[in-house]
């Protein structure tokens, strides 16, 4: 499995005319499917749509790092970036990556 093939499969479905609901659960399946091939840049991308949902439950920005230390194993600059990646993707959503 390509990572450019599922970042493509990802930014492609920002343009399908489907329900918000149906998005969200394709790319969730995409990202699994890459998690389970090893590839890194869709790691961070679970890893930002985890810190978008924490974020949008109004959870501190501290609690969200904490979380995604836990969670991901990852260290404490790392989740700040990835906190700083959701936020911004947040307030532009049609942004391509």
């Amino acid at each position: 499995m390509r990572a450019d093939a599922l970042l493509d499969l990802i930014a492609k479905l920002e343009d399908c005319d489907v329900d918000a609901a149906a998005k969200v659960a394709f790319r969730k399946m995409i990202v699994s499917v890459g998690a389970m091939h090893n590839i890194s840049c869709l790691k961070q991308e679970q890893r930002v749509d985890f810190a978008r949902n924490l974020l949008r439950l109004r959870e501190q920005r501290a609690v969200v790092r904490d979380r995604l230390i836990a969670q991901f194993r990852i260290s404490e600059s790392q989740a700040n970036r990835d906190i700083s990646t959701a936020l911004v993707s947040h307030l532009q959503p049609t942004q391509k990556r």
